[in-house]
């Protein structure tokens, strides 16, 4: 059987349980030595890899201009019209920082459409961290004459900097979704096409339109001199009432008819290709040898 010291050099008269090992004052030896080294060198090394993997990146820029553009006309009369011109040039012409709108429908009195509005502040993110990119508006009008659209790309351009890199005039696009429901009563009483009952809620003047969005491809992606990828992220629609941080953006925006419907846009920067930092590396594998010496010295002694 095997046997257990304690310091006062008593011995026990049966097997210890395992609680009271660990309770004992065990006398401290050389092997006690080389894996608290050991263990103090892993220890020193994780440290410097979880403070790598957590290496954040900080993006600022000033608001992003804008342009919709790329609509696409439900029918031969959508009568499409942008604000500014989304003729493509080589100039900025076709940008604003300010207000953009695309309107479609009928060509006098008031239309339908979209409006952005960019945020006028600077911006200074984190990635992985949501903010408020901009303001959607959907001046969701009845359509007399003409047709509506299904969707439009709303094109974001600026200048942006991340941990040191500098980026010119990169260019994000968002493609929206747009569902122009019938404004009468749902066949046969049914549901509004969001799933909702007619005159109650988003559909209280009939059945509320639906906007939804997604990222066109080719995206711009930002590479930073460590390898790092990002990319801009849209979330979604965040509602007034709604509170961020606790509320989570909707991928779908439910207009109300004969209304002027405002949300706020939340996006983020994402990592898409997390890079390992060099420094990080050299760190481990040198704490590394470091506790293999701090070993190999105990074992010559």
């Amino acid at each position: 059987m095997r046997q257990y010291q304690y310091r006062d050099g008593a011995m026990p008269a049966s097997r210890p349980t395992a609680s009271a090992v660990a309770a004992a004052p065990i006398v401290k030896g050389r092997g006690t030595r080389r894996v608290r080294n050991f263990a103090a060198a892993a220890a020193c090394a994780l440290a410097f890899l979880s403070a790598g993997s957590a290496f954040a990146v900080t993006i600022t820029f000033d608001p992003l201009d804008a342009r919709w553009e790329n609509a696409v006309p439900e029918g031969a009369n959508s009568n499409v019209m942008y604000n500014p011109s989304a003729t493509p040039t080589t100039g900025p012409t076709d940008f604003s920082n300010d207000t953009v709108t695309v309107s479609w429908g009928q060509t006098t009195g008031t239309q339908s459409s979209y409006q952005y509005d960019s945020r006028n502040v600077p911006f200074s993110e984190s990635e992985n961290t949501p903010f408020m990119l901009g303001a959607f508006t959907h001046n969701n009008f009845v359509i007399t004459t003409g047709t509506s659209i299904t969707g439009v790309d709303l094109r974001l351009r600026g200048t942006i900097a991340a941990n040191g890199d500098t980026f010119t005039d990169r260019e994000f696009v968002f493609n929206f979704m747009h569902n122009e429901t019938p404004n009468g009563t749902p066949a046969n009483g049914g549901a509004c096409p969001n799933g909702g009952t007619n005159g109650e809620g988003a559909n209280v003047n009939g059945c509320a339109d639906i906007v939804t969005f997604g990222a066109a491809p080719g995206n711009d992606v930002l590479t930073l001199a460590d390898g790092t990828q990002i990319t801009l992220q849209l979330l979604g629609f965040l509602l007034p009432g709604q509170t961020p941080g606790t509320d989570t953006p909707l991928s779908e925006f439910d207009t109300v008819e004969n209304a002027v419907n405002t949300a706020n846009l939340w996006a983020q920067f994402t990592v898409v290709t997390p890079a390992v930092p060099e420094p990080t590396t050299l760190a481990l594998f040198g704490f590394g040898l470091l506790g293999l010496g701090a070993v190999r010295r105990r074992r010559s002694r």
